[in-house]
């Protein structure tokens, strides 16, 4: 199945706007996805340490267990700031496979929220579907770039085996 493409972002801008844009996101989101939880983190581990020895281990349990799901957060956000470097290094040097980090978070991404639509009430789909959407856009441009550049590469590679006489 070949995956549909654009040749504008947002239907007026080049791909490699789109590029610095969605790696431009990316970073944002990350850093306060990042930042946000270590915050929380360390506050529940602050009061957590306050609590007498008997409270402590009847809520050590949950306690790992939001330390797991925060890790677990924290580690894909990084990936994704490493992401969000890597497209724009890769728009801005014409470096195709600097993108595919992306493409595959975009995938579980996308894939997590279409989860998410049987997960909550109905209020909370709009939400839900509105960012399900905005992923999909997203990683149809990415890949629209990622063909673009690739070609170009391709095109660049042609011209310079003719003018060596190849």
């Amino acid at each position: 199945m070949k995956v549909p493409t654009v040749d504008k972002f947002l239907f007026y801008f080049p791909l490699e706007i789109g590029g610095y844009v969605i790696g431009g996101i990316c970073l944002l989101i990350s850093i306060a996805m990042i930042t946000f939880p270590s915050i929380y983190i360390t506050n529940i581990l602050i009061v957590y340490n306050s609590f007498n020895e008997s409270d402590q281990d009847a809520l050590r349990n949950i306690i790992i267990m939001m330390l797991i799901y925060y890790g677990l957060t924290v580690s894909y956000f990084i990936l994704l700031l490493a992401a969000g470097v890597l497209v724009i290094l890769g728009t801005f040097f014409q470096k195709h496979k600097f993108l595919i980090l992306h493409q595959i978070l975009t995938v579980v991404q996308v894939i997590s929220f279409f989860l998410m639509l049987f997960r909550f009430p109905f209020i909370a789909l709009i939400p839900v579907l509105l960012f399900t959407v905005l992923g999909i856009y997203f990683f149809i441009s990415i890949q629209s770039l990622y063909t673009s550049l690739k070609s170009k590469i391709q095109q660049l590679n042609i011209s310079n085996g003719h003018q060596n006489g190849h």
